[in-house]
């Protein structure tokens, strides 16, 4: 099997001159996306699978009453989290975090998974939803000069989306 370098994006194809970018996982994981090559077994691909199993092997929403009902989403969140998948991961917690958990006083949980996607989210809106996650939560343990402080990064964050910066 002989893969074209052509057909890479030119910063991937740029990046694999240089052996330390072997060395992190978000470079690679991009260029795992980038290979589309079927059948291919790398970490990333099988990580991927696995996370794509566990986003079909959800209950349906209406059977979501306590925690152990949501340990597919939890599942699928780690898994696309180490694939370095994190504004999928973002999605996954976004689904799950302000009707479910925070809902039911797991605020300590959702502190420690915003906390992972910090700073590692492209999307702007989800990147928004963490800040707004994160300040909801440490408000839920009584944090308020830390949920203040991230408010009001998510507010910042609102205004340079609306005005497109």
């Amino acid at each position: 099997m002989v893969l074209s370098l052509q057909s890479l994006q030119p910063d991937l194809r740029d990046k694999l001159q240089d052996n330390k970018n072997f060395e992190d996982q978000e470079y690679l994981a991009a260029l795992d996306k980038a290979i589309t090559v079927p059948q291919v077994w790398t970490q990333y691909a099988l990580t991927s699978r696995a996370a794509d199993y566990f986003a079909q092997a959800c209950k349906p929403r209406a059977e979501w009453k306590k925690l152990d009902d949501l340990s597919a989403q939890l599942a699928e969140f780690d898994l696309r989290y180490a694939a370095g998948d994190y504004d999928t991961a973002a999605s996954v917690l976004t689904d799950i975090d302000f009707d479910y958990l925070l809902l039911w006083g797991h605020y300590r949980m959702l502190i420690d998974l915003h906390m992972r996607l910090r700073d590692k989210i492209s999307d702007r809106s989800l990147n928004l939803d963490n800040l707004n996650g994160l300040g909801f939560s440490h408000q839920g343990i009584g944090k308020l000069k830390e949920a203040i402080d991230f408010y009001q990064r998510g507010l910042d964050n609102a205004r340079k989306i609306k005005i497109g910066i």
